[in-house]
């Protein structure tokens, strides 16, 4: 018997302990089981940026590294382009969705205001990029020669974001099966001191 089953004073007291216990017992398993699932995704993480250092490497040296970095700001303006045309897009169904459902005069300027901004917007980025062309002077062929690579980064960032969102969750879990055996394990010293409290109490009246 152990010492929290000797302190329960009544029958109802040990099937409380014996609660608490169980819960200890199963947060204690499942701990060691998230922390075992934890070890692992982290050793994936370091496994993927090894594996992408040494992916990077071999690319630095078949496009040349400075070609890379010029390829590498050439995609991000590009992508920066495409992105803000796509916000232009949405805008104008937002707006053209409103205008026939026949919305208020106030939400309509809301939203060609919100239309206005994303064109805006698309313009700037359509300059930036002539520009980045501009200053890069990379022929089409030489991006085309570096789309390889951006797509291998794109898979490498997706591999990524997942671990990172993994380990976000396990530790998540982590915290709450830790937090669940901290709670069970000081309802249990509360009760242990009650019970203390009580028999202290029982003999000063004797």
């Amino acid at each position: 018997m152990s010492d929290s089953d000797e302190e329960a004073s009544c029958p109802g007291d040990l099937d409380i302990v014996n609660s608490h216990l169980d819960v200890m017992n199963s947060c204690s398993d499942e701990v060691n089981t998230l922390q075992e699932s934890l070890n692992k995704v982290q050793r994936q993480r370091a496994d993927l940026a090894q594996r992408w250092t040494a992916q990077l490497v071999c690319w630095a040296q078949s496009l040349g590294r400075d070609r890379l970095v010029r390829a590498t700001k050439h995609a991000a303006a590009q992508r920066h382009c495409e992105d803000t045309l796509k916000a232009v897009g949405l805008a104008s169904k937002l707006f053209m969705k409103a205008v026939d459902a026949g919305t208020s005069e106030d939400k309509i300027v809301c939203l060609r205001k919100e239309h206005a901004r994303r064109v805006s917007e698309f313009q700037v980025s359509k300059h930036q990029l002539v520009e980045v062309q501009r200053l890069s002077q990379m022929s089409p062929a030489a991006v085309k020669a570096a789309t390889p690579y951006f797509i291998a980064e794109d898979e490498y960032l997706t591999d990524l974001r997942q671990i990172e969102a993994y380990t976000v969750d396990v530790e998540q879990l982590l915290l709450t099966a830790k937090g669940r055996y901290r709670g069970a394990m000081n309802a249990l010293e509360a009760l242990s001191d009650s019970i203390h409290q009580q028999r202290a109490e029982a003999s000063m009246d004797m």
